[in-house]
């Protein structure tokens, strides 16, 4: 699985969960995920987190959180490709 598969993939479960258009994520790959537009709290970057892990049936450390590289989609999809 290539990053562009994984996000696609991340982009449409924030669709699905969040109601993020694909065009608004796609345009904010860089950006973090708590700061607009997504505007994300820590509730919903757990639930998040969770979806992935199942989605992808990866383990991602609960750490990538707290240092901040569970944090913006491109950050995310690199986290996903190296747990593979």
């Amino acid at each position: 699985m290539d990053k562009k598969t994984v996000i696609e993939a991340i982009q449409n479960t924030l669709n699905e969960a969040f109601g993020f258009s694909k065009d608004e994520v796609n345009s904010n790959l860089e950006k973090s995920l708590f700061l607009s537009p997504y505007r994300m709290d820590a509730v919903s970057m757990t639930y998040l987190f969770l979806l992935l892990q199942e989605k992808f049936q990866v383990k991602i450390a609960s750490e990538s959180i707290s240092n901040y590289q569970f944090s913006s989609i491109d950050s995310i999809a690199t986290l996903i490709m190296n747990s593979r």
